[in-house]
């Protein structure tokens, strides 16, 4: 099993690494999503609409969607000029991507 926020680097096969999990029968992908990628928070991690594009291809990779898993974590709630603020906003959308991927 592999755990990511950012499977751009496996996609693109850097170092070979796609190859050598193609050798294997079953692989496992565990995504991670928190709705802060590119922001400050998390400024290395690709936007959560951005990374949703990986999932067509780790399902490819992985040969079945369903060896393909979407965690959306934390659920986050904070202060920002006086109003409570929440990444649970993208979930509904978030949920609908994914299914439709079959995920």
């Amino acid at each position: 099993m592999l755990w990511s926020k950012d499977f751009r680097k496996l996609l693109e096969n850097a170092h070979g690494l796609r190859d050598l999990l193609a050798a294997h029968g079953q692989i496992y992908l565990h995504f991670t999503v928190t709705g802060l990628g590119g922001t400050a928070a998390e400024p290395a991690v690709p936007p959560w609409r951005e990374a949703l594009t990986q999932l067509t291809g780790l399902a490819a990779l992985a040969g079945d969607p369903r060896r393909v898993s979407v965690r959306f974590d934390p659920l986050l709630f904070w202060q920002d000029g006086g109003r409570v603020r929440s990444n649970l906003v993208i979930f509904p959308e978030l949920a609908e991507i994914v299914a439709a991927r079959g995920i």
